[in-house]
């Protein structure tokens, strides 16, 4: 039977006969493997396509806010370009310029073409051709160019805040449980002594029934009694909520009489840090997973020595960090890192090699020598040995000398930010104010150095190498072998100063019989063999580790410099704190302009050296909040309107902040609800890291959205009062572009600012940002518009594309014109010039010829050329 195309039609598969090849295949058993292997494939296929469905509903999703969506380019904020450039690449988003080209065209027109020539039809078409073709689409590009730069610009400025506020957090010198969480291999959980090494890790499972949790809390109980552990970090990737869930639970049912409590930390390059070759060098008996444990727990313990180990690309600092140009993001945040690292400054005797690089003067490859100095020749005593390592001659020393700092050293000035060139200056500083620089030492917080190399090996000795170390080290120990030896096999042994010596060498065959150091200069630090033998009182006790609020709200002592772990056997002394407060009188009694007279020394230096002195050993993130410790954990079911809260901040954007409140999902607080008053940038009141009293605007259930604010309910100012702050300040140029309503974060949300860092206050009234050059920048006008402002730049001076002033030039010669030929006017000859058309045009009209140097320039093409 025919089909209607003329072709035989298939027969039935009840009719159909088997060729004699196919009778082969079916009788051999082939024919049913190749039909499973067939639809094996297929279905492969069709899961593959609804894998790329799913993944393409996923990012469409992400883009929804921006479907139809419009903006001036005025007023359209960086993180929004940066958002669409990714959706355009995404295939996602198309993207265009919007503007009337017929208009762009008639103006052209009436511009470059006269009304009255010959040719103008045939211009018109060739000069709408050139634009439609090359000039508007090359001016479209230089517009979404200009954009993204300056985006992305912006995006540095907001990374590197970022950056530097994770960074600066204050350290919490306490024993910690560090917990990984995981779902499909379990979370590991490490205990770490106060020095990061550690002390006991284990395996746990966070999911399952009700008895497999009992276990690993049961466990988890254990390992904290064990190991008088006060403080739990948990990292914030995945399972995060569910060992939060299970910590608050453990922390319930086994410690509720008790002040432990946990914390979140972020976990960002973690995992990176944990497969890298630093760390193989510091961690070789651990794998990669546990390695990422100790990496969080060491992350609260000391942001700035564990995160400087990490590539800062790989640490989350901000929405679109991965849209920006690499060099100039990698660039932006070393320069962080360094500025970081130096103003804290560095214990020379317990930086790690990823830390001594960022100090400034010094290098991987001088620094991995300062490392290798410190291992083969011990602890380095006096700032002056740093000569002694090779590469470090009189240029490096002196740019680095200054940020880095020796405890319990020969001098007492070395573990202070006093430059060794000024010790003369401070020395004659304290003469001035009647102390000695005895008394001054034994106002430096007493440290223990711990060498952050190796730890592991180091804790890892056996009794008798332990014991063998005690009596190298001072022969006054014979009453505290027993309770060292203890010590050394929990891992305790970095509590006690002879680490100082052999932690660093990391093998007993660096050990030498000679002293482990020498520090006479205080009564409070002095010998090594003094320090041991006062046995257990060197390690701190559990109660001061786990009674008291100090412990959970994570108050650090005096010194906490990076790298050192501060002691605490003269926090209750009374005699020093005494003197330290008769130095910090004496220094604010001190007229310093007179003082610095008297030296012969500038101001400024001489306000440096009497603020070291008034207090020594400061670490600058002292003065920053703790983080925020917790004992249950929040749901959203439990969140109304109103609700106070207290939450860290996560991450600041244009918009506003991400508030870490307890939840799976961070709150945002819009930038109109951070301050009662008008502000352009979130960055002016808060930043990564900080904790704020937030209360409860929205609770969005079904999107799992929460809407904060930073202002307290009944002290709101009026809707119309705020209303007029914004629309002065936006007049006055120095406030933000009110651009579209959309947002694609959270909900109708007011976008962010187009300025609010960088240079000035851009172009054509777009905000280009904050303090940039000269003060406040450009005015509002921009590029054609009345010039800069008073405040910064060219005053009185014209924008450009606008009308300069300028000086009377001088006239042009004018050049004598050839006229043209009788061969050019009948067409025989070319015309060597448009002024030879321009006399054949003239000659051509029946009307007598106008003098050409009265003529406009859009009527006379030939102006330029002087002819007369």
């Amino acid at each position: 039977e025919a089909s209607a195309g003329g072709q035989e039609a298939p027969l039935p598969a009840t009719g159909r006969k088997k060729s004699k090849k196919g009778a082969a295949l079916d009788k051999n058993g082939i024919l049913p493997l190749v039909a499973a292997g067939v639809m094996t494939a297929q279905q492969r296929r069709r899961q593959r396509r609804d894998a790329r469905r799913r993944k393409r509903k996923k990012l469409e999703a992400s883009f929804k806010d921006y479907f139809d969506f419009r903006e001036r380019l005025n007023r359209i904020p960086p993180h929004r370009v940066l958002a669409i450039n990714r959706g355009e690449r995404t295939r996602v988003l198309r993207v265009k310029i919007e503007y009337d080209a017929e208009a762009m065209h008639v103006k052209g027109g009436e511009t470059l073409i006269s009304a009255d020539h010959p040719h103008a039809s045939f211009l018109q078409e060739c000069l709408r051709d050139a634009m439609q073709r090359s000039v508007l689409p090359s001016i479209e590009r230089d517009i979404r160019r200009e954009l993204t730069e300056r985006a992305e610009g912006h995006a540095l400025d907001v990374f590197a805040r970022n950056l530097r506020q994770l960074l600066m957090q204050p350290p919490v010198a306490r024993r910690v449980l560090a917990v990984d969480p995981g779902i499909r291999s379990g979370c590991k959980v490490v205990a770490l002594d106060e020095f990061g090494h550690v002390l006991e890790h284990s395996l746990i499972t966070i999911l399952g029934d009700d008895q497999r949790k009992e276990h690993s809390c049961k466990k988890v109980a254990e390992i904290i009694r064990r190991n008088e552990l006060p403080v739990v970090a948990i990292g914030n990737g995945t399972g995060c909520r569910e060992a939060e869930q299970l910590i608050a639970d453990m922390i319930t049912e086994h410690f509720a009489d008790s002040d432990l409590a946990y914390v979140i930390v972020n976990e960002a390059g973690a995992s990176v840090y944990s497969t890298s070759v630093l760390a193989g060098e510091e961690l070789p008996e651990y794998d990669a997973t546990l390695r990422g444990a100790i990496s969080i727990g060491r992350r609260l313990q000391d942001p700035l020595s564990e995160l400087v180990k990490i590539e800062p690309s790989n640490i989350g600092v901000g929405l679109y960090q991965h849209d920006v140009k690499s060099k100039p993001l990698r660039q932006s945040l070393d320069d962080v890192v360094q500025s970081c690292v130096n103003y804290v400054g560095v214990n020379v005797n317990s930086a790690s090699p990823a830390l001594l690089a960022y100090v400034s003067g010094l290098n991987q490859l001088t620094a991995r020598r300062v490392y290798d100095h410190r291992r083969t020749h011990g602890p380095f005593k006096t700032r002056e040995e740093l000569k002694a390592v090779p590469g470090i001659g009189d240029a490096v020393f002196q740019q680095a000398a200054g940020f880095l700092k020796i405890n319990s050293g020969e001098n007492p000035l070395d573990a202070t930010w006093i430059h060794p060139e000024s010790y003369e200056v401070a020395k004659s500083a304290l003469d001035y104010l009647d102390l000695t620089i005895q008394d001054f030492a034994r106002t430096i917080p007493e440290a223990v150095d711990v060498a952050h190399s190796r730890p592991a090996i180091a804790l890892q000795r056996t009794k008798e190498q332990f014991a063998a170390g005690l009596d190298r080290a001072a022969d006054t120990c014979s009453n505290c072998g027993g309770a060292q030896q203890e010590a050394a096999t929990t891992g305790e042994i970095a509590a006690t100063t002879e680490i100082a010596a052999t932690a660093v060498t990391e093998t007993d065959e660096l050990v030498t019989d000679a002293p482990v150091t020498d520090a006479p200069v205080s009564d409070a630090a002095e010998s090594d063999g003094e320090s041991i033998s006062t046995g257990s009182d060197s390690v701190v006790s559990s109660g001061e580790l786990t009674t008291g609020s100090s412990a959970v709200l994570g108050e650090t002592p005096v010194e906490t410099t990076t790298g050192v772990a501060p002691s605490v056997s003269d926090a209750g002394n009374a005699e020093v704190g005494t003197l330290r407060e008769e130095i910090a009188s004496k220094v604010r009694n001190v007229d310093v302009a007179e003082v610095a007279e008297k030296l012969s020394v500038g101001k400024h230096l001489l306000e440096d050296i009497l603020s070291n002195l008034a207090r020594p050993g400061r670490d600058p993130r002292e003065d920053l909040r703790p983080p925020v410790f917790r004992r249950g954990i929040m749901k959203l079911e439990d969140l109304k309107p109103g609700m106070e809260l207290t939450g860290t901040v996560l991450n600041v954007v244009d918009f506003g902040a991400f508030v870490d409140i307890g939840l799976s999902d961070s709150g945002l607080v819009h930038i109109s609800c951070l301050a009662d008053r008008y502000i352009r940038d979130p960055h002016e009141v808060v930043g990564v890291g900080d904790v704020l009293r937030v209360w409860v605007l929205e609770v969005d259930r079904d999107r799992r959205r929460v809407s904060l604010t930073a202002i307290e309910p009944g002290t709101e100012r009026p809707k119309a009062e705020r209303l007029a702050e914004q629309q002065q300040a936006e007049r006055s140029g120095a406030g933000r572009p009110r651009g579209g309503r959309r947002r694609p974060q959270q909900g109708e949300q007011t976008g962010a600012a187009a300025g609010g860092q960088g240079r000035g206050q851009g172009q054509g009234g777009q905000g280009r940002g904050g303090q940039g050059r000269s003060g406040q920048g450009r005015s509002g006008q921009g590029r054609g518009g009345q010039g800069r402002s008073s405040h910064g730049g060219r005053p009185g001076g014209a924008a450009r594309g606008g009308t300069k002033v300028q000086g009377k030039r001088p006239p042009k010669k004018v050049k004598p014109v050839a006229p043209i030929t009788e061969a050019m006017r009948e067409g025989r000859e070319p015309m060597r010039a448009f002024s030879d058309l321009l006399q054949f045009y003239e000659q051509s009209q029946t009307t007598p010829s106008v003098d050409p140097s009265t003529e406009t320039p859009s009527e006379s093409p030939g102006e330029e050329t002087g002819n007369e």
